[in-house]
């Protein structure tokens, strides 16, 4: 699916499975041209991955939470009722903790902020598109905006999402 398309398709609100399908085609064809140099390619399989991994980031953080326990055990009719309605896990959606937070934390940022970080980076034609490009860049934007405040004065640090994400992407 082209850039041009994706945010006709996302519009529509498909469901988070659908999404996650374009993920891993995304990351698959990003593996793909990456190998064979093409880069502008590449760029856009990454483009492409990174905003479904945000619409995802965003579906998830609507969405309301599983709780657990053990439905086989309950007795009455109205519990059996509440096991259907209950939502789907991260598991049952083929995502992972990891996933989840990294997605999470793409939904926070400010729309304007990652258009412009996108359209940014996608102005080098040499410039290989990666998520740790992505999230430096945003990271100094918001610091530039003063996002992030830190403070002599208080004993509490604030480890903002983007070094979290680099550190977590790193490992």
């Amino acid at each position: 699916m082209p850039v041009s398309q994706l945010g006709s398709w996302l519009a529509t609100k498909p469901p988070i499975e659908e999404a996650q399908e374009l993920i891993n085609r995304a990351r698959a064809a990003a593996s793909y041209y990456r190998s064979r140099h093409d880069v502008s390619a590449h760029n856009e399989a990454v483009e492409i991955q990174t905003r479904a991994e945000r619409y995802v980031g965003a579906r998830l953080k609507e969405m309301p939470k599983a709780t657990g326990g053990q439905p086989y055990q309950t007795n009455s009719t109205t519990d059996i009722m509440s096991v259907v309605e209950k939502p789907p896990t991260l598991k049952e959606l083929g995502i992972t903790d990891k996933q989840s937070s990294r997605f999470q934390q793409l939904a926070e940022i400010p729309t304007p902020i990652f258009e412009e970080t996108i359209q940014e980076l996608k102005r080098e034609p040499e410039t290989v598109l990666t998520k740790a490009a992505i999230f430096t860049v945003i990271a100094q934007k918001q610091q530039r905006m003063g996002a992030t405040v830190y403070s002599s004065e208080s004993n509490e640090w604030y480890t903002p999402a983007w070094i979290t994400a680099l550190a977590k992407e790193a490992m």
